[in-house]
């Protein structure tokens, strides 16, 4: 009988899954301030609060990808599932917040996510984590 996790083929699995978990934490984004000439600029006040706090919790997201095992394969992967779908919701909660030229942008990311491309993911999402570099 060959087991499927030998050593190598489990090395690979688990460079792999880390690489995930690095991609996921990367999409939190950014909640660093931007310059206050700028805070607001595409939104109305009352939407910007709104939106940076919907990017925030994106955040939440790599800290569930974090605190799973990467050891345990099947519970990383099931892990790494969870964290996209919840992702995903959190990102239809943020497009609606999100000025309208962003709101494609938000889509690329989410369609990127459900996909598990999350390096693609993060390189769409260039454009909304500038905005919210000026206006977070």
């Amino acid at each position: 009988m060959v087991d499927r996790f030998d050593a190598p083929g489990r090395r690979f699995a688990l460079r792999r899954l880390a690489c995930v978990a690095v991609a996921i934490g990367a999409l939190a984004g950014c909640s660093s301030s931007g310059s206050t000439a700028s805070k607001g600029q595409h939104l109305g006040a009352a939407r910007t609060p709104v939106a940076c706090g919907a990017l925030s919790a994106l955040g939440v997201t790599a800290a569930k990808v974090k605190a799973a095992d990467p050891k345990d394969a099947v519970a990383f992967a099931a892990a790494i599932d969870a964290a996209a779908q919840d992702y995903a919701k959190r990102l239809d909660a943020l497009r609606s917040q999100m000025p309208n030229a962003l709101q494609g942008d938000v889509d690329a990311v989410k369609t990127l996510v459900k996909a598990h491309d999350f390096v693609g993911a993060v390189a769409a999402r260039a454009r909304i984590d500038s905005w919210a570099v000026d206006n977070c």
